[in-house]
């Protein structure tokens, strides 16, 4: 009797090469892109926005904003954690007090980190000589509250971390 060989995708080994570093602070995402360009000396600018749907047909954006440093071979993300306002209109025909007005509504990218304001994500051929200059620097800023480290690999919700 022959034996069957099964074989099959593993759907759960994605790898995660690359550096993220959570942001938290009060300030909006202009101001965090004008520190984060003067400190690292690099130069990011809005690349795109991002939509993100969740269930239910609710779809909310992200601003992008990129770098790339060719002489260091690294790029640089930076992507907030809460989305863009999104207005919805409520149906004017109802009786509610507030039908015509319109709701803001916003969400998180990545749920299970609450408190992260904003992901700065480096990769790069040369990650591993300036993942910790770029920490280092950071966490001399005094207007970011708190500045960690964060293994990708334990996210429930690290694949809305690639685009």
């Amino acid at each position: 009797m022959s034996k069957k060989i099964k074989y099959s995708l593993d759907d759960d080994a994605e790898e995660f090469n690359f550096l993220l570093v959570g942001i938290s602070c009060a300030l909006d995402q202009y101001s965090v892109v004008t520190i984060l360009n003067k400190q690292l000396n690099i130069d990011l600018g809005l690349q795109s926005i991002v939509p993100y749907h969740l269930k239910g047909n609710s779809t909310f954006s992200y601003n992008l904003y990129t770098c790339e440093v060719p002489e260091l071979y690294l790029e640089f993300n930076l992507i907030s954690n809460l989305s863009n306002f999104e207005s919805d209109v409520i149906d004017a025909g109802s009786n509610d007090l507030f039908a015509s007005q319109a709701v803001e509504e916003r969400a998180r990218l990545i749920k299970e980190l609450p408190k992260t304001d904003y992901f700065l994500i480096v990769r790069g051929e040369s990650l591993e000589i300036y993942e910790y200059k770029v920490v280092e620097v950071l966490k001399g800023v005094a207007d970011f509250t708190q500045i960690q480290q964060i293994q990708v690999d334990e996210l429930k919700n690290a694949s809305n971390l690639i685009f």
